[in-house]
This record gives structure tokens, C-alpha cells and sequence, in this order.
């Protein structure tokens, strides 16, 4: 059964505010508990770098000139009391207002996501899936023309989501679009660059 944050938790292990509820890192109880420190959970796991590098690079190489891809966590200001965090976004140069210090308001392209890096039993969310529909359908009202999620737990599977269209949960095996005329594989580019043995 999951609990409501209790008010103590420093705001330095929030990761993101979605209609006004703040979700915490993952990792946050075990750090609470004095099981990890908190730099132990601040950055992504290997396998989660990996894949975000993998597609960084296969979008780098492919996108067209008029669209910039995004990393480091960019974040989106949804709305008040909404903001959240993407692996990768990927905006239209046409539909960037401005670039500064403070998070885009303004839709991406297309956003990556890999894995969920929030906790879940301090959150209202039953099970991970919850968040990640949440989220997905959350940023596809605020406009983002397509949501990819990643996930290296279990099965390795993809969701694609786009604004009235069935969702598609696909395996890393499958093709993916991006962008116009732009997609990836991710099990094919992991095997292309002899990096499937690395998998745990």
C-alpha cells in the first residue's frame, strides 16, 4: 500500500511535480533507512546510460537539420504545479521559444524516456506502469507528438504513444520512428556495435 510523502523529506531528493504531487528519486527510502547515501542515488545506472547514449547517438547522426535533440534530464514546465523531467527531447527548432535557465514551456517533438527513477511507495501510484501512463498521457496533452518509453527491467520492453492512437508495447527488437523518415533498433544498434555481451 503506497503512503503520501511525509513533509520532512528534503526537497533535494524530488525529481519531478506532476499536478501538484511531488515524486521523489528512486532510491529515496533506502537512503531515509541509512541503507545507501544519497549519491549512490542521484545518476542513472549503467545499463540506463547505455541505451540513452546508444539513441542519443543513432538520432545525433540521423535527425534532421530542422529538429535538435536534448539530454540531461531537460525539463518540461507542463503547468502549474506540473513539471517533469525527459531523457531525451526532441524539438522542432522552429518551436523553440528560448533556451535559458529554466525549463522549456513549449512541447517537444518527441520524447525518450528510459526506465521510471521515481519511488514508488511514495507516491499515490499502485505500480510503476501507473506513473509511466500517468506521465505519458499527462505530456501527450501538453502537446508532445510522440512518447517513447524504454525499459531495461524484466522483458526490455517499448511503448509508443501518440495523441488519439492505440498504444503500441513492443519489444527492443522492433523499429521504432523518431522522427520523419528516422528510425531506431534498439537491439540491432546494441548488436551493431558489439555490446549486446554487456547486457546483465
Amino acid at each position: 500500500m503506497t503512503t503520501t510523502a511525509p513533509l520532512t523529506i528534503p526537497a533535494t531528493f524530488r525529481h519531478e511535480e506532476l499536478e501538484g504531487q511531488i515524486l521523489y528519486r528512486k532510491g529515496t527510502l533506502a537512503v531515509l533507512n541509512g541503507q545507501k547515501t544519497i549519491n549512490e542515488i542521484m545518476g542513472s545506472s549503467s545499463l540506463q546510460s547505455l541505451v540513452v547514449s546508444i539513441l542519443f547517438g543513432e538520432i545525433f547522426k540521423y535527425l534532421p537539420d530542422d529538429y535538435l535533440a536534448f539530454v540531461s534530464e531537460p525539463g518540461l514546465h507542463i503547468a502549474h504545479n506540473s513539471n517533469v523531467a525527459n531523457d531525451i527531447a526532441i524539438f522542432r527548432l522552429a518551436e523553440i521559444e528560448k533556451v535559458n535557465r529554466k525549463y522549456f514551456a513549449t512541447p517537444p517533438d518527441i520524447v525518450i524516456e528510459v526506465d521510471v527513477k521515481l519511488e514508488i511507495d511514495l507516491s499515490n501510484y499502485q505500480k510503476e506502469e501507473d506513473y509511466i501512463f500517468h506521465k505519458t498521457q499527462t505530456m501527450l496533452d501538453f502537446g508532445v507528438g510522440t512518447v517513447i518509453w524504454i525499459t531495461t527491467e524484466g522483458t526490455r520492453k517499448v511503448l509508443v504513444a501518440q495523441p488519439n492512437q492505440d498504444w503500441r508495447v513492443t519489444t527492443w527488437e522492433s523499429d521504432i520512428d523518431f522522427a520523419p523518415n528516422c528510425r531506431f533498433n534498439l537491439m540491432a544498434l546494441l548488436e551493431r556495435r558489439g555490446l549486446t555481451g554487456l547486457l546483465a
